[in-house]
């Protein structure tokens, strides 16, 4: 089955940052624009600090701050969880399960900070609460942290809090630093460019040792990453995960004793390099590597005793490669040996051609799979000239996507998705609808699937899954959250779950269009609006052909379809039963 735990555990975190980021307890950084920032010119200071109350009254842009061998216990400040009268920093409230005061230490939009100790066996930073990050950096620039040790105090208990948690900030570098558990995430950032994590020992965390979202140029380098796991039942993502990132060079590592799903998962996350990595003793539940959209180059590394290997590369069409773009398979893997590479000379996969261009209202004329992915755009009709346009011959079929479209994981192979386009129609070149066919291997994935499309025409083409053997799971045509679409003399077929399945959408006409041998049904929708069936010819499929739900103002024929839930049959006579 397809594994989409991941992604919702990480969707889960961040709604719950969210909800704790509304209960600040303290006026935001932005409200305490009257504090002046050091006047132009001004000599970059040093603080040599021995407490707490040092520490926070050091921070501001500019600084360096010394902290002196000893433990640095958050909750000990003198104004923990109240008001800081700082334009620096904050306390943001936490929630507790006990209903204590715990509050997070935000530091936010400060420029050219450094905090640094003696050493990562001699100071350390230490927070309290479970559900806090230990440090929470916000749009901080030129930042550096360094020499010490950082995560959650050894009391006994669950914790949700990560250690080092960068939100919109640039130029970082974490070095030398242990960053240790009770702590979810050893570095977590979110929307953060130029990051540097170099020389630090990471370990046990319960869900990662680094996460990126939306993070671009980052360098793990020379780290020690172990016993990244879960004591409570609950098995951790990933030593490394990405998503919607860029840049990424994993090199120099040393990566033992985690059990977790995968050892490196990515989702749209380009230019991801992965070098001279030592991987021994871990366990990996799921696989290696998970990618979604874009591989990776892994190269140059060891992977020893690891236990029995579920599977190498768990992905869509997108594969691990060396750096001379050769796509890797289990033996390059096993075979692997440890060598010095330069991140620099990789060779990536080359990328699609750059998209056609058309005039708004223009058309062009394809004739190869290629030429159609490159053909998707606004404001353009694409005419299909061929018998037969087959997904799976796309050169970067489940790989590289286009601005208005990608390929999704769906379990046994890539899924095309057309997004945010308006103004688009896909139609035969010829008058005769059986003659050109758009076709889909995987049987987990819809055909074609359109989000968040305005004023979509599809006309004159068959579609469906090829003929090969085995059921389906995915449909013909999938629309989501889309408007103004007209479906109009095609021929849609199984093996395909459904014809044509709706969610969320508004002002969908079926016309004068063939739906048969689907294993489900002919089509199915839900809280969609607006449905009109004219002309259509549905056999061949189980009972109910057609299910609504929650779903108004919809017709057969011109005769309005009663009720806003209801399944319904076609009869001989093209009524609806």
């Amino acid at each position: 089955m397809n594994d989409r735990k991941p992604f919702s555990q990480i969707l889960a975190r961040v709604l719950t940052l969210v909800l704790l980021a509304g209960l600040t307890l303290s006026s935001a950084p932005q409200a305490r624009a009257e504090s002046a920032e050091p006047a132009p010119g001004e000599e970059h200071e040093t603080v040599t600090v021995t407490n707490v109350d040092e520490l926070l009254a050091a921070i501001a842009p500019d600084t360096t701050i010394l902290l002196k061998a000893g433990t640095y216990d958050l909750s000990t400040a003198a104004n923990y969880g109240k008001e800081s009268h700082s334009p620096w920093y904050r306390w943001e409230k936490v929630w507790s399960p006990t209903g204590a005061n715990e509050a997070e230490l935000v530091i936010a939009v400060v420029d050219g900070l450094t905090i640094q100790g003696e050493g990562m066996e001699e100071t350390t930073i230490a927070a309290v609460p479970r559900y806090a990050n230990v440090i929470h950096f916000i749009g901080c620039n030129d930042l550096k942290v360094s020499s010490l040790t950082a995560g959650h105090t050894t009391e006994p208990g669950y914790c949700s809090g990560g250690v080092v948690y960068l939100e919109n900030c640039s130029g970082v570098t974490v070095e030398q630093c242990g960053l240790f558990g009770c702590g979810t995430v050893g570095v977590d950032a979110l929307e953060t460019v130029d990051l540097s994590v170099i020389g630090c020992h990471i370990y046990e965390c319960s869900y990662e040792a680094v996460n990126l979202q939306s993070c671009h140029n980052v360098h793990v380098e020379d780290c020690e990453v172990d016993h990244i796991r879960s004591d409570d039942g609950y098995l951790p993502i990933a030593v490394f995960s990405a998503y919607y990132s860029s840049g990424l060079v994993m090199q120099g590592n040393r990566i033992h004793d985690n059990s977790l799903q995968f050892l490196l998962q990515l989702g749209y996350t380009r230019d991801a390099l992965f070098l001279t990595n030592e991987v021994q003793g871990n366990r990996f539940a799921s696989a290696v590597f998970q990618f979604d959209q874009y591989g990776a180059t892994v190269d140059g590394c060891t992977f020893r005793d690891n236990g029995t290997i579920p599977d190498w590369v768990q992905s869509s069409g997108v594969y691990a490669s060396d750096m001379n773009g050769r796509l890797l398979d289990d033996s390059d893997f096993e075979s692997m040996e440890l060598s010095e590479l330069d991140p620099a000379a990789a060779v990536t996969p080359e990328p699609p051609a750059a998209a056609a261009e058309v005039k708004p209202g223009g058309s062009i004329t394809v004739s190869t799979m290629d030429e159609f992915l490159a053909a998707i755009g606004p404001d353009r009709i694409i005419n299909l000239e061929g018998e037969l346009f087959d997904l799976s011959s796309a050169s970067g079929y489940g790989a590289f996507g286009g601005e208005y479209y990608f390929w999704e994981d769906c379990y046994d192979g890539p899924q095309l998705v057309i997004r945010n386009v308006s103004n688009l129609t896909i139609c035969s070149a010829s008058s005769d609808s059986s003659h050109t066919t758009l076709a889909a291997i995987p049987r987990y994935a819809n055909v074609l699937s359109f989000r968040d499309c305005d004023h979509i025409q599809l006309i004159g083409i068959t579609a469906g899954h090829t003929k090969e053997p085995g059921s389906c799971a995915g449909g013909v045509l999938d629309f989501q959250s889309c408007s103004r679409i007209e479906v109009n003399s095609m021929r849609l077929f199984g093996c395909g779950i459904l014809g044509i399945q709706a969610s969320g959408c508004s002002s969908l006409a079926i016309l004068n269009t063939e739906i048969y041998e689907c294993s489900q049904g002919a089509a199915s929708f839900r809280e969609t609006d607006g449905i009109i069936f004219r002309d259509c010819e549905i056999h061949h499929v189980p009972s109910p052909a057609l299910v609504f739900s929650e779903c108004g103002d919809k017709t057969w024929n011109g005769e309005p379809i009663p009720g806003f839930s209801g399944m319904y049959d076609v009869n001989g006579l093209k009524t609806l039963s």
